[in-house]
């Protein structure tokens, strides 16, 4: 076990970012919006739109959603020759419209569902660019967007934005009713520049994510605005200087809310498989079959309140929307807050202002996410109760622990490269970087072998996922661990020339609960020490020596994990062998063996790799697929980067998914670590899966994927902790 590589941590110094305090939440039900008509033009060729967003309601919205526009209307036939420009979701993509006697409509590659969090958006206009793509620009948490078509504004056209028409801030002009649910903050327009994604938002050096800056000393312009929402009674008050107000209608007071940006709350989870229709700023449930948060609790004490609109079970679920529940019978028109401590194992519930009564007790291991079972209104704090006991927090991310790993990109990452067909070095490009001890490559584009080496062995030693062969020595594979990456030779499985690879990198450490252990088998049942400081949740062991299979333990597979064990090379559902792990389970200090030459061959040279949960980071799990195409919702308490799983019942392959390949949802290219198979892109629905905020959506009814019924074990790696996730 190698626990003292090299680690350089990010660029250091104070965290960065703005603090948001407040948002404002638009109900479409309420037919919410504000408006404004300039009285003179400002520049209409350039200009930059800034805001956050947080979507509420169902998942696949259909139809346009308007969260700005301006112009002078049209017909719901469509603009024909009306002027009108238009930002909004055209189903979960984010759609682009500029009308000026012709269409542009640009619609972003990546679909964007998740509803647990927020983004940053920003529109760059400049018509009077030489280069058409430049015209039009759009960033998302910071990245530049691709889009499905290519018609950019004509040059030195001109636009709607900024000109003296009615200009609406959610909703459109043409149709009214194609009105945008959810939340929004610090919206901004700058009249007159373009202005780059980095004018509003900053990587924070700490965590690696994007967050907001303070913009109050940009140029405004003269239709230019900041609009903070933070006068619950003028809403629409620009605070820019410029003294540019919107109208409100269909707003109140209650519609300001301390859910943003900064401080993150739970709400009602649409990627829960339960029904219910969802309106409020998903926190009003009209009916469900079950419904849980967003928002997983680990560990501390909180408190929410719900305000019931028919009888049914309230409380909390373990784990995800098919764990254990922890409920109270509640009849309809009853006001319950809840309080939940993690460290008591506690759960009360006060009904209609009374006294606290027990709830359940005993409650160990978590994530706990609140659960509803029949209609009602929830605040988990955004709307402000207040709370008997203020040691209790509210359900935002303000009330979480900070993680044991701020930036997960210390200790794992997905580098991708492209092979030279002689040496190089590849670097990380993460946030930080490490000296891996683990590095686990797969040539994206030709059916080559995956190549695991580790720094225990050394480099160039050589074992594959997808096949029983023993240890090899190849020199022309990865030749070096470096500081931060690895070097490479000329080998075709590693470097072929304008070949693409994918590289994923652990450090091995007990903070990240990953280890590497090497020893010599004896065929004779015993124990073999660790250094995780807790129980491995997951193990993969090769015998170095012979052509045995891979035999991979994991503590979510089946009710006695330690008699059964999966293969990581082939396509075998769980086989029940008392001999793999000799019917132990593993403890904080040792893993157990029992005779078989798979993990205790005699005289012969063993390697295990051994990891465990850590919140905020890591997560080894399992979930029950329900071969529906709105499948299981995972959750992680983080935005994962890479997503490992196995149906543990049927003849199905392994599945690697991560954040880089793709880079977007939906998430549908994969590797299968039990074949040599080139990366697959998955055709609509075939494959798909979301990485979100909290955790992964399933949308697949693929039996690799999504059986009715059948149990997946998986093992996710973090991007970023929930605490501080941006929406994916």
């Amino acid at each position: 076990m190698v626990f003292q590589n090299n680690l350089l941590m990010g660029s250091g110094g104070q965290p960065s970012g703005h603090d948001i305090d407040q948002s404002c939440r638009f109900n479409d039900d309420d037919s919410a919006t504000m408006t404004r008509t300039p009285g003179s033009s400002g520049n209409t060729n350039t200009w930059t739109l800034s805001f956050w967003v947080k979507r509420c309601l169902a998942v696949n919205l259909t139809g346009q959603k308007g969260i700005m526009s301006a112009g002078d209307g049209g017909g719901d036939t469509g603009p024909g020759d009306k002027r009108f420009d238009h930002i909004g979701w055209s189903s979960d993509q984010i759609q682009l419209n500029t009308f000026n006697g012709f269409g542009v409509s640009l619609y972003t590659t990546a679909e964007y569902r998740d509803r647990a969090a927020w983004y940053h958006v920003v529109w760059r206009y400049d018509d009077t660019q030489s280069t058409a793509s430049d015209r039009c620009r759009l960033y998302v948490n910071g990245v530049l967007q691709t889009f499905t078509g290519t018609q950019f504004p004509d040059q030195n056209k001109g636009s709607s934005f900024n000109n003296a028409y009615l200009q609406r801030i959610v909703g459109t002009n043409w149709v009214t009713s194609r009105a945008m649910d959810g939340y929004l903050a610090e919206f901004v327009m700058i009249d007159g520049s373009s202005l780059a994604a980095s004018s509003f938002g900053e990587t924070n050096s700490d965590t690696g994510q994007w967050v907001a800056k303070d913009v109050s000393g940009l140029t405004f312009g003269t239709n230019g605005f900041h609009l903070k929402f933070q006068d619950s009674s003028a809403l629409g008050d620009d605070t820019s200087g410029n003294g540019n107000d919107w109208s409100t209608s269909g707003l109140a007071a209650g519609d300001q809310v301390t859910d943003s940006p900064t401080n993150n709350f739970c709400v009602w989870n649409v990627n829960d498989t339960g029904s219910g229709t969802l309106s409020d700023g998903n926190l009003v449930l009209a009916s469900t079959t079950d419904r849980s948060g967003t928002f997983g609790m680990d560990s501390g004490k909180w408190a929410w309140k719900i305000t019931t609109a028919a009888s049914g079970a309230f409380g909390v679920v373990q784990g995800s929307l098919t764990g254990t529940e922890s409920t109270y019978s509640a009849g309809s028109g009853e006001v319950l807050e809840f309080q939940l401590d993690i460290s008591a194992g506690t759960l009360e519930v006060s009904v209609d202002g009374g006294s606290y009564s027990s709830v359940a007790t005993g409650l160990t291991s978590g994530p706990y996410l609140p659960l509803a079972k029949a209609a009602c209104t929830a605040d988990f704090g955004q709307s402000g109760f207040t709370r008997d006991d203020t040691d209790f927090n509210y359900l935002s991310t303000a009330g979480l622990d900070d993680p044991t790993i701020a930036d997960p990109s210390a200790y794992f990452q997905t580098t991708l490269y492209t092979g030279n067909g002689s040496t190089q070095s590849i670097d990380q490009s993460e946030n930080s970087s490490f000296e891996p001890d683990f590095v686990w490559i797969k040539n994206r584009d030709a059916a080559d072998s995956h190549i695991l080496t580790d720094a225990v062995r050394g480099a160039t030693k050589v074992l594959n996922s997808d096949t029983t062969a023993a240890e090899v020595t190849d020199a022309d594979t990865l030749t070096a661990f470096e500081s931060n990456g690895f070097a490479l030779g000329d080998d075709d499985k590693v470097n072929t020339n304008t070949e693409k690879y994918a590289a994923w990198q652990w450090l091995e450490s007990a903070t990240s609960a990953f280890d590497i252990v090497s020893y010599t088998g004896n065929a004779t049942a015993r124990t073999i020490s660790h250094s995780l400081g807790v129980a491995p949740e997951m193990m993969l062991v090769k015998n170095l020596a012979d052509t045995d299979n891979w035999a991979v333990y994991h503590a979510s597979n089946t009710a006695a994990p330690a008699t059964d064990y999966l293969v990581l090379n082939d396509y075998n559902a769980t086989a029940d062998d008392a001999t793999i792990w000799n019917d132990t389970a593993p403890t904080s200090s040792v893993f157990s063996v029992g005779t078989s030459a798979l993990t205790n061959g005699n005289t012969e040279a063993m390697i295990a790799y051994l990891f465990a949960s850590v919140t905020g980071f890591s997560k080894m799990g399992s979930y029950t697929g329900n071969g529906n195409i709105n499948g299981p919702f995972v959750p992680t308490s983080f935005r994962p980067a890479f997503f490992l799983l196995k149906n543990t019942a049927e003849g199905e392959a392994w599945y690697i998914f991560d954040d880089q390949r793709l880079g977007y949802n939906p998430n549908r290219t994969y590797l299968i670590p039990n074949t040599s198979a080139v990366e697959g892109t998955a055709s609509a629905d075939a494959r798909d899966n979301d990485f979100s905020a909290n955790g992964v959506k399933i949308r697949t009814t693929n039996g690799a994927m999504n059986s009715s019924g059948v149990v997946y074990v998986y093992a996710a790696f973090a991007q970023t902790p929930f605490k501080t996730a941006n929406a994916r």
